[in-house]
């Protein structure tokens, strides 16, 4: 990325949560990535959301290419 404020990033859709209430999107930062996931719950008095946002280094998800047997 050469300039965060020229280039036009989208986030990309990662996973999605096992009740299929939210999102895993990460979208490319320097050095790393920004991991934002959102969930909605619902309960008896009405909705709920929540959202959490993470930065992750190039160093931290290099173990998912490796075959080690360490996961």
């Amino acid at each position: 990325m050469a300039n965060c404020y020229d280039d036009k990033v989208a986030a990309e859709h990662i996973s999605s949560l096992p009740d299929r209430n939210g999102r895993v999107f990460r979208i490319p930062a320097p050095g790393g990535w920004i991991v934002v996931c959102s969930s909605v719950c619902v309960d008896d008095k009405g909705n709920g959301t929540s959202m959490a946002m993470t930065f992750v280094p190039d160093e931290g998800h290099r173990w998912l290419g490796q075959e080690d047997g360490n996961e």
